[in-house]
C-alpha cells in the first residue's frame, strides 16, 4: 500500500494541473439563493420536520440507490470508458466495479432550481399531491460538510466538451502511467487501503464529476445535488421496493426552510390551512405556505 501511495504522490505533478482544472470546471457550484425539494406531505409528519428539536432532517441516499437507477451508472460508465479510450488500455476487468465501489461511499440529497414545475410535481410529489420545500442555500451550506453541485446533463455538447478537455490534456503529453496511477490504480487501491481519505482526496475532482453527471433525458429537472462522503458508522437503512437502501440523516436549523408550496392536485384551501396549522403547532410558523400556480387536477 505504501508503494501505491508513493506512486500516486509522484504522479501528482504540475503536468496534471490542467487536467484537474478542466475536470473541476465542468461542475458548477450553486449560485442561486434558493433550492427546492419535492416530496410528499406525509414526509413532513414522519420525521422531516422535527418538532421536538426545531430542526429539519433531510435524508441523503446512497448514490447507487437513487430514484433513477442509472444516474450514477451513467457517470461511472462514461468517465471510465472515456479515460480508457483516450489514455490507457485497462486490462483490469474489475475497474468499473472498483469505480462503483468508490461511489458507494457517496450520498446525495436532490433539489431543483424549479419552484413550481408540473413535471417535478408528477414525478417526485405523489402526482402533484405533495409539496415543494424552499430552502435557503446559505443556511444549508453552513450546516453540512457536503457540497452543493449543479447536475451536469450528459448532452452531446457536454460530451464533446469533456472529450475536448481530455484531448487537450493528452497533447500536453501526460504519460499513460500518470493517468493510470491517479485514475485506475487509486481505485483499485481503495479496496486494500485501511484509510480511504487520502486516496479519495486525489480522486475528488473526478468523483465530483461522476456524481454530478446525469442522463440528458432529465435536463428539465434543473437538479442540484448535495454530495457528501459517509462511512459505515453514519449509515442507516430503510426498506423500499424489496431493497435495503443505505442513507444518512442531516440536520439543519428550522430557519433554512423558508416556504412550502402545496402541489396543484390538492384540495387547496383546506390543505393550505391544515399545513399552516400544523407548522404553527410545531414551531415552524415562520414558514410561508403558498399554493401552486399550475392548473392541474387528475
Amino acid at each position: 500500500m505504501e508503494l501505491i501511495k508513493k506512486e500516486i504522490d509522484s504522479a501528482s505533478s504540475e503536468q496534471l494541473s490542467a487536467f484537474h482544472t478542466c475536470v473541476s470546471e465542468l461542475v458548477k457550484p450553486v449560485s442561486e439563493r434558493y433550492v427546492y425539494h419535492y416530496t410528499t406531505i406525509e414526509s413532513l409528519f414522519h420525521g422531516l420536520l422535527c418538532d421536538t428539536k426545531k430542526q429539519i432532517c433531510l435524508w441523503a441516499s446512497n448514490a447507487l440507490y437513487m430514484n433513477d437507477t442509472k444516474e450514477i451508472q451513467t457517470g461511472c460508465e462514461f468517465m471510465y470508458h472515456l479515460l480508457e479510450d483516450n489514455f490507457v488500455e485497462i486490462n483490469d476487468e474489475k475497474g468499473l466495479d472498483n469505480l462503483k465501489d468508490v461511489v458507494s461511499d457517496y450520498f446525495l440529497s436532490s433539489f431543483s432550481l424549479r419552484r413550481d414545475s408540473l413535471s417535478m410535481w408528477r414525478m417526485y410529489a405523489k402526482n402533484a399531491t405533495g409539496v415543494s420545500l424552499c430552502f435557503d442555500v446559505d443556511l444549508l451550506r453552513e450546516n453540512t460538510r457536503g457540497e452543493f453541485l449543479r447536475s451536469v446533463y450528459l448532452t452531446e455538447d457536454i460530451e464533446q466538451s469533456i472529450r475536448d478537455c481530455l484531448r487537450e490534456v493528452n497533447m500536453k503529453k501526460i504519460s499513460q502511467d500518470e493517468i493510470l496511477i491517479v485514475l485506475i490504480v487509486s481505485l483499485i487501491a481503495l479496496s486494500k487501503d485501511d484509510n480511504k481519505e487520502e486516496v479519495l482526496a486525489r480522486l475528488y475532482p473526478y468523483m465530483r464529476l461522476v456524481t454530478a453527471l446525469k442522463h440528458k433525458a432529465y435536463v428539465d429537472e434543473d437538479e442540484v445535488r448535495l454530495v457528501l462522503v459517509a462511512g459505515e458508522a453514519d449509515r442507516k437503512f430503510r426498506f423500499k421496493d424489496n431493497k435495503f437502501i443505505p442513507y444518512i440523516e442531516q440536520y439543519f436549523p428550522k430557519e433554512a426552510l423558508t416556504e412550502i408550496i402545496v402541489g396543484p392536485n390538492n384540495d387547496m384551501p383546506r390543505t393550505v390551512y391544515s399545513l399552516e396549522t400544523y407548522l404553527k403547532h410545531i414551531g415552524f410558523d415562520h414558514v410561508k405556505v403558498t399554493a401552486s400556480d399550475i392548473p392541474y387536477k387528475d
